[in-house]
């Protein structure tokens, strides 16, 4: 994939500011910014500053977002808008089911952009985060189903680019890069998959018991509605079912998850 690798930083600055300004709002309102407090975030807000235009941050908070995270966009970015849900993510999963890389409802609620009519929304998407954003995302990207367009004005810059700006501006960022992680979205998203998930509950176990919690009673939710289980499961058959335990997928293999989602015998909790 051509991610204009031979093009230098100073370069895709200007183009990454030449966008903002090409694309802002031609009725003068501000762009819609979403900010998460990740290193592409940062980026994307520095160049809104440099490139002058007009820009409305908001933080959408999923409840389960590092806490290091969280009081970093606090401590660092005091001007960006938090915008709250009105139930944690732990609430909705006691009666939606614990969220998989299929059956994401969690995004829809907790992540999906809920900005004004019209507006013209800005996101720090990158083509080198996954071939599917390469070829899902243009820089400028129409949303059928928000009926809304979005900027995604670093669209072709790589994670060394991103990490170069960052460093060359003094700007700050969250100190759990630093530890290693990649990735600061969601603890334990099922996206990240099972060695993710297990890293973060060692470095966060009070999420692990949250998470376990929600399962537990998403599970005893359902018991009362249905019987989506075989007869002797218990939530912790489910709760391993969800981390791909591969004791228990070795002793349920019809159970199992293939492809990243439910199967067969445990499909029937999301209907």
């Amino acid at each position: 994939m051509n991610f204009d690798l031979f093009t230098s930083l100073d370069q895709k600055t200007e183009k990454s500011i030449g966008r903002y300004r090409t694309f802002a709002p031609t009725d003068g309102s501000a762009y819609y910014g979403c900010f998460s407090g990740g290193k592409d975030s940062i980026v994307i807000k520095e160049l809104a500053r440099m490139a002058g235009i007009k820009i409305d941050w908001t933080y959408h908070v999923t409840t389960i977002d590092p806490p290091e995270v969280v009081k970093f966009i606090k401590r660092h970015h005091e001007d960006v808008r938090r915008e709250r849900p009105d139930q944690n993510m732990f609430t909705r999963i006691a009666t939606k089911g614990l969220p998989t890389r299929l059956m994401r409802w969690c995004c829809e609620e907790y992540k999906e952009v809920k900005s004004p009519p019209g507006a013209r929304i800005v996101v720090g998407i990158r083509w080198a985060e996954s071939p599917r954003r390469r070829e899902q995302w243009k820089v400028l990207t129409f949303h059928a189903r928000s009926r809304q367009t979005a900027l995604a004005p670093i669209i072709d810059w790589t994670d060394d680019d991103v990490w170069e700006f960052i460093h060359a501006r003094g700007l700050q960022y969250p100190s759990l890069y630093d530890e290693g992680f990649k990735r600061l979205g969601c603890i334990a998203c099922p996206m990240g998959g099972r060695t993710a998930q297990l890293r973060e509950f060692a470095r966060w176990p009070h999420y692990e018991k949250m998470w376990k919690r929600a399962a537990k009673a998403a599970f005893e939710h359902k018991i009362k509605i249905s019987k989506p289980f075989r007869r002797g499961d218990t939530w912790e058959d489910y709760w391993l079912w969800w981390m791909r335990d591969p004791q228990w997928e070795a002793a349920h293999p019809k159970e199992s998850q293939e492809a990243g989602g439910p199967c067969q015998g445990m499909l029937d909790f999301y209907s």
